[in-house]
This record gives C-alpha cells, sequence and structure tokens, in this order.
C-alpha cells in the first residue's frame, strides 16, 4: 500500500527539523516539505482561508477562534516554538496615556495585528486581571497591515491592487532584504536563486501586472552574471544588489566591472534598494537615540555614499547605458546633494581632479532614477527637479503602505503638480526605466 502523501508548511524550528530533513519519517505518511512561504503569518491565513496544506504550524488563539466556526482541522498540542510571545504597548504622546496608568487607556483605540493572536489575548488578560481594564473598555482597531493576503496571493494582490487603482507593480522583496548581509556567499547565492524562483512563479500568475526584479549576489560576478542572464530571459524587469557593500568589497573597486558591463549588455536595470547590505540595519542599532539616528541620518548616507560612488567612479562614463534606480531611500536629499557634488567639482577641479566627464547631475539626469513613498518634502520640490526620474511607489504590502488609500496621498502630496508630471511620477517614468508595456487599468 503507497504511502499517504501530506503537504506541510511549517518554520523549520530545530525540534522539526528531523521531519523536514526525513531523518524521521512517520511510518505509511511520505511528508511534502512546502517550506515556510512568507511570514508565519501568512502560513496562517494561507491555512485558514484556503485550507491550503495538509498539515501546518498554527497558532493556537487563531484555531480556536475557527474551530469555533466549524473550521475542518484538528489541533495536534506539538508545541515546536517553546518562546513565549510577549509584546509590549506602544503609547503615542499625544494621546494623553501616562506610562505608568494603564487606566488611562480607557476609551482610547488600541491596534493590534489580529485580535485573537497569542500577544493580543495575553494584553486584555493582564490588563484586565492586573489593572481593571477590560477589553470593552477600548476601541479596539485590528490592523494586520503588514500581511496582507496579497503578499503571498497573486491572485488577491491583483484584487487589492485594483482596490487601490493601481494597475501594475515593479516588486521588490520583504525578508530578503536582510540577507544582502550574508558572509556566507555560497548561502547568499542559494537564498536569492529559490527567492528568484518563488517570485518568478508568482508574477506569471498575472504576467502583464506583476514584474519581478532579481535579488543578486555579487560575491561571485561569475555567478551573478549567470543569474542575471537566467532571470533576463525569464521576464525579469531588474536586477537587485546591495545598497551598501562590505568595506573590502567597496563600489570604487574594479571588482563590479564585469558585471555592470553585463547589466548594460542585457538592458538590465539595476535597482539599489535601503536596508541592504552592511549599513546600519546589520549590526546592532543601539539603544533608543542611535535607533533614530539609523532610521534617518545612516539610512539616508548609505544611499548618499553608493551614489557618490557609482557617480565618480567613471562607472556611468564607462558604462552610458547603464541604468541604475535608488529603492525607497527617498528623494527630498537628492537635489541638494546633487548640487553640492556639482559645486564641489566646479570650484576644486585644479585641487581635486576627478576623471569624469560631466557633473553629477547630468549623470543622474541621464542614468539614475529614484522611488519615493512617504516624502512630501520632496514632493513640493518636483515642481523644479525630477519629475523625468523619480518614481512613486506603494510599499504594498508593508505597514507603512499607502494602500487602500494610495489616490488620497497622490492628491495630498502631488496635486500640486500639472497632470502631465503627475502622470510620469506615477506611470510613465516606470514604463520607461523597466522596459515594460502598459497597462490596461484594473477594474475594481
Amino acid at each position: 500500500m503507497p504511502d499517504l502523501m501530506l503537504s506541510f508548511a511549517m518554520t523549520p524550528y530545530d525540534r522539526v527539523m528531523p521531519l523536514i530533513t526525513g531523518e524521521v519519517k512517520p511510518a505509511g505518511i511520505t511528508l511534502d516539505y512546502q517550506g515556510m512561504p512568507g511570514a508565519v503569518p501568512g502560513v496562517f491565513y494561507d491555512q485558514l482561508k484556503f485550507q491550503r496544506y495538509d498539515l501546518s504550524e498554527m497558532s493556537f488563539s487563531s484555531f480556536l477562534v475557527e474551530r469555533a466556526k466549524g473550521w475542518p482541522y484538528r489541533l495536534l498540542p506539538v508545541f515546536h516554538n517553546r518562546n513565549f510571545s510577549y509584546t509590549n504597548i506602544v503609547i503615542r504622546r499625544s494621546s494623553g496615556i501616562r506610562v505608568d496608568h494603564p487606566e488611562d487607556l480607557k476609551g482610547k483605540r488600541f491596534a493590534v495585528g489580529d485580535y485573537q493572536q497569542t500577544a493580543a489575548m495575553w494584553i486584555r488578560g493582564v490588563l484586565q486581571h492586573e489593572f481593571g481594564v477590560t477589553p470593552q473598555d477600548m476601541e479596539w482597531v485590528q490592523t494586520r497591515g503588514a500581511f496582507r493576503p496579497g503578499g503571498w496571493d497573486p491572485a488577491k494582490r491583483v484584487e487589492e491592487m485594483a482596490m487601490d487603482g493601481v494597475s501594475a507593480e515593479v516588486l521588490f522583496p520583504t525578508v530578503a532584504l536582510s540577507h544582502f548581509a550574508m558572509e556566507d556567499a555560497d548561502l547568499q547565492d542559494a537564498c536569492f536563486h529559490a527567492y528568484n524562483d518563488w517570485i518568478h512563479e508568482y508574477c506569471w500568475a498575472a504576467p502583464d501586472r506583476l514584474f519581478a526584479v532579481a535579488c543578486i549576489s555579487v560575491y561571485d560576478i561569475d555567478r551573478a552574471i549567470a543569474e542575471m542572464e537566467q532571470r533576463k530571459k525569464e521576464a525579469f524587469v531588474g536586477a537587485m544588489i546591495w545598497q551598501v557593500p562590505p568595506p573590502d568589497l567597496p563600489f570604487l573597486s574594479d571588482h563590479y566591472e564585469r558585471f555592470w558591463a553585463a547589466a548594460q549588455d542585457l538592458d538590465m536595470p539595476v535597482d539599489l534598494h535601503i536596508l541592504t547590505g552592511f549599513d546600519y540595519s546589520s549590526r546592532d542599532r543601539g539603544d533608543a537615540i542611535e535607533g533614530h539616528r539609523g532610521s534617518v541620518n545612516h539610512k539616508t548616507a548609505g544611499a548618499a555614499n553608493t551614489l557618490f560612488d557609482v557617480i565618480f567612479s567613471g562607472t556611468l562614463d564607462r558604462y552610458p547605458n547603464l541604468t541604475i534606480n535608488l529603492v525607497e531611500s527617498e528623494i527630498g536629499w537628492i537635489p541638494f546633494f546633487l548640487h553640492k557634488w556639482d559645486n564641489s567639482i566646479l570650484r576644486f577641479s585644479d585641487k581635486r581632479p576627478v576623471n569624469i566627464e560631466l557633473l553629477p547631475s547630468e549623470y543622474f539626469d541621464r542614468q539614475i532614477s529614484a522611488t519615493f513613498f512617504d516624502d512630501p518634502v520632496g514632493c513640493k520640490l518636483l515642481s523644479a527637479w525630477g519629475t523625468d526620474n523619480c518614481m512613486w511607489s506603494t510599499d504594498y504590502p508593508h505597514a507603512a503602505s499607502t494602500w487602500p488609500k494610495s489616490r488620497e496621498f497622490l492628491v495630498r502630496n502631488l496635486g500640486h503638480l500639472p497632470r502631465e508630471s503627475i502622470r510620469k511620477l506615477v506611470r510613465d517614468n516606470v514604463l520607461r526605466f523597466y522596459r515594460i508595456p502598459e497597462p490596461a487599468p484594473l477594474q475594481v
């Protein structure tokens, strides 16, 4: 009698690895491991909504809620993750809530990812039993913003794009951003190859609306070029490398020469995304003050230094058809830096000659673009600069996304611009930079 084949999805905790690797095999059962597609709540959603797996990891509290509704699954009390999920409460200073007075929460709006999630249940229990603040004393708001179902289900993504008035999207990774700081070149290359396979399959569900950017490991340039060539054949529209390289592989070195040449020959735009590589996000961010310094000062400095290196190294002279996009670094700082770099070259060309043919601002105009999604200052500057080089982004499906109110955002931040300029920023520049066809409007 053949084995019973069961699909299962689970985080690879040490306690379940023997099942995943096949070291331990249940009698009469073959387990088809599906990996851990997306974040943990995404697997919960897939299972609860679509019953996608025969077996899966599951939130105990979510199970209780759905079981009461007749959900056709049983719970095996195997606690493969033996950590207790406890969270804090973040208070907006202007709310009038005092830190040492939980009773001040009464009458306030309390946001949680899912109302039934274990951490939220724990908070409600502590507030009621320790401080006399009942769940009914507050207005509860379920956000679940960081894990929109479209983040892992392409059909849902297209539906939610239509709700937001978006007809097509160029897609970048989420979890894989941190993988650009891996020091194991082979592991990084394998991770990126797996991600590229997944995002290719994801976008294939709507190839006229979803366009993938490949993650490329550039430790080994031969392998990087091979991966980029493969993904170009699969209709990927860009190749993403680390924004902040390790100190021993700076963009000023000749390490990247063959990669730049290959990207130009393939007509493949190169993307440099925030939080990739060996910037502040790859190390301990320190205390609260240093955390704020990192998320603003260091983040912007990382993008500015990389832009400086790409321009001042002469890369754009040697490869005049190479195009580079700065992703999610916002735009308000760019015209200021370009002006200062131009001015420095013009003032000190005799004392500090640099072997480049154009001014930095001219290279930017010719070969570089940048995206923005939360930059009202930069949007004001667009009336005088950048409408041919900048692109708006929704940042969907993250919590900071403008979804589903992107049109309100555009009116508020771009409404002062001529219609032609708005069209460039939200559509035309994307079509031109990524060489993609204009999509038909989506209908809700």
